[in-house]
Order: structure tokens, then C-alpha cells, then sequence
């Protein structure tokens, strides 16, 4: 069994997290074994549709080996990740760092908390055009660039 952690920051873009999660559910219908966990820096989150979406799990305080970590994007999203929540989130990252076996996945504006908590040093990552200039900001020693054809993960 595979748990994955949808972290969920302020001012949540929905579709970050339907997408994705739906696809889990789809596989797990053709027999992938994922546990989908939901959680937040705070029990509910404002997402990009004005819909609030609750009853998320504090961030654990620790992950299982080979859990896989999703940090789903925001709506204005240089407003959200200055939020005392989106700070939180990126000191949880950025504790988890040394956990075994975990995979890091950054949906659009999701990679910049990411960046960041320090997870893309020294590796290849991207997110939406319109962010590489932060990404590369925030995360100088990865080598942040445009998705290229084939490119199958950034971590």
C-alpha cells in the first residue's frame, strides 16, 4: 500500500488537487494500492472555486517509508504562501526532508512551497512557465527549467 499526502495550502487551485487525486482513485480501481491522505496546516482551506474545503488532517508528524508527498498549487499564490499557514507548511517540508524513501511532488504553484523547504536542491525540477523565474529563486541550487517532452517526474 502507497500513501500519499496531499498537502493543501491556502487559497487551495481545486483542480490541483481533483486531478491528481482522481487519477490515484482510478488506479486503485485497476488495482494500485494507494491510501490518500488530506491535510493542511489548518482543518479547512478557501480554494480557487470560493467553496471551502475541511475536515483536513493536522500534517503528521512523521511520514511512512515511501509515502509520496503532493503540495498542490494556489490561487495568487505569492499572496497564499505568505500566509502564517503556507509558512507552516514549508517548515513541515522542510522537516521531512531526511524521511526514507520519500517522493516530492509539486503540482504548478505546489512546487514553489517545495522550492522552498529546500527538497529540489541539487536536482532537476519545473512547474508552470510563469513561475520558473521564483522557482529558480527560491531553489538556486536546482536546476529549475521548462518541461521538456518526455520528462516523467521533477524529483
Amino acid at each position: 500500500m502507497r500513501d500519499i499526502y496531499f498537502v493543501l495550502s491556502p487559497s487551495l487551485l481545486l483542480l490541483d488537487l481533483a486531478g491528481p487525486a482522481d487519477a490515484f482513485r482510478l488506479a486503485g480501481q485497476l488495482g494500485g494500492e494507494f491510501r490518500l491522505h488530506y491535510v493542511g496546516a489548518s482543518a479547512e482551506v478557501g480554494t480557487s472555486l470560493g467553496l471551502p474545503l475541511g475536515g483536513l488532517a493536522p500534517l503528521p508528524d512523521a511520514l511512512p517509508e515511501g509515502a509520496v508527498v503532493v503540495a498542490t498549487g494556489a490561487t495568487r499564490s505569492i499572496d497564499a504562501y505568505a500566509t502564517p499557514e503556507a509558512r507552516r507548511i514549508v517548515r513541515w517540508l522542510a522537516g521531512q526532508r531526511g524521511g526514507a524513501g520519500l517522493r516530492w511532488v509539486g503540482i504548478c504553484s505546489g512546487s514553489l512551497l517545495l522550492a522552498e523547504a529546500g527538497l529540489f536542491d541539487g536536482r532537476a525540477c519545473t512547474s508552470h512557465h510563469t513561475l520558473l523565474g521564483r522557482l529558480r529563486e527560491l531553489a538556486p541550487a536546482a536546476r529549475a527549467s521548462k518541461a521538456r517532452r518526455g520528462m516523467r517526474r521533477t524529483v
